[in-house]
């Protein structure tokens, strides 16, 4: 199968939560980033706009496991974009749930070499927000990063709160509840560093982190499983809440 029918697929299978056979040998980085690339494209093509990127693979196990060494990153498109309160339908995707700090830009943010006062200068305001993930792979991913890339980073939707809030650079209690389920933890946002990779990452592309842009920049602890019927909350102190239902599909 060609790189081009690899993302044709995909855009499908983004577009109606499905997901797609997954063919011959495993992906390389670059490979997966082209085939990334001419997802966007058809995005674009539809009528869709890029609202900004996700930051994801940030621990240092996950990079292990996929044979890098720094995180990775996806795009997030206006129609990822869910409001606190809303819902997702699962269709044929296992779903998985993250707790992340949101930053939205305030102004364009470019360079390899920018220090941390460049960075919070440039973000708007930030507030707390849950990314649902799930692989379009089926049966599943193969374990490559290029397969992980052209995947678009297993973004679903991300679910923005409604606080605006300013960054908060000391250590936060995250709370994750899932139906009844609920886990708490102490964690120190990695909002700045990681979004100094990304602002470099993107450089490597000639590409700038702009204005108005939404960023998810990281996990805060592990995905976590949740299913259909599931009311996902996340509270994190200094950031806010935000809540979202997982539905089935109506389609």
């Amino acid at each position: 199968m060609s790189m081009r029918e690899t993302a044709e697929l995909l855009y499908t299978a983004m577009r109606k939560n499905e997901r797609v056979l997954r063919r011959g040998t495993s992906l390389d980085a670059i490979a997966g980033s082209r085939i990334r690339t001419m997802v966007l494209e058809r995005f674009i093509a539809a009528g869709d706009t890029l609202a900004g990127y996700k930051i994801g693979l940030g621990a240092p196990e996950l990079q292990l496991a996929y044979g890098i060494d720094e995180p990775g990153r996806g795009f997030l498109f206006s129609s990822q974009l869910v409001p606190d309160g809303g819902c997702v339908e699962s269709g044929g995707l296992s779903l998985l749930v993250e707790a992340e700090v949101a930053v939205t830009m305030g102004s364009e943010l470019a360079g390899d070499s920018l220090g941390d006062d460049d960075i919070l200068a440039a973000i708007a305001y930030s507030s707390a927000a849950i990314e649902v993930v799930g692989s379009r792979w089926n049966p599943g991913p193969d374990g490559s990063i290029g397969a992980w890339i052209a995947d678009n980073g297993m973004a679903v939707r991300a679910v923005l709160g409604a606080h605006k809030m300013p960054v908060v650079r000391d250590a936060t209690q995250v709370a994750l509840q899932i139906g009844s389920s609920r886990s708490v933890i102490t964690v120190v946002p990695p909002v700045v560093q990681n979004l100094r990779w990304l602002v470099s990452d993107l450089a490597r592309e000639g590409m700038s982190l702009q204005a108005g842009m939404v960023v998810l920049t990281g996990s805060l602890g592990e995905a976590r499983p949740a299913a259909t019927g599931d009311r996902i909350e996340v509270e994190i102190d200094g950031y806010g809440s935000v809540r979202v239902d997982l539905a089935s599909s109506t389609r």
